[in-house]
């Protein structure tokens, strides 16, 4: 399944979508597609962090998460050890 297949199914769904590609929000495609079906993403803002780590990094800030995720979409927010930092998508 392309991404922005997922991101439009998933946010259909009313998820709150987790990446761990840092760059969805600026290729062309995916931030359409975060745009166009107002989806709630959060990625990470490393792509070699392991399983356990990105756990971790849910858990750590998890009430921060929590509150973006009450919050209407289109947006990407960053995760990372300093926390959550809202990322430019690249669409109109």
């Amino acid at each position: 399944m392309r991404d922005e297949e997922w991101i439009g199914e998933g946010a259909l769904q009313g998820f709150v979508l987790l990446a761990k590609d840092h760059r969805i929000a600026s290729r062309p495609l995916e931030a359409r597609a975060i745009y166009q079906h107002d989806a709630r993403v959060i990625v990470f803002a490393r792509g070699d962090l392991t399983a356990a780590r990105m756990g971790d990094l849910c858990l750590e800030f998890g009430e921060k998460i929590r509150e973006i995720a009450l919050a209407r979409g289109p947006f990407v927010y960053s995760l990372a050890a300093h926390g959550l930092v809202r990322k430019r998508l690249n669409a109109p």
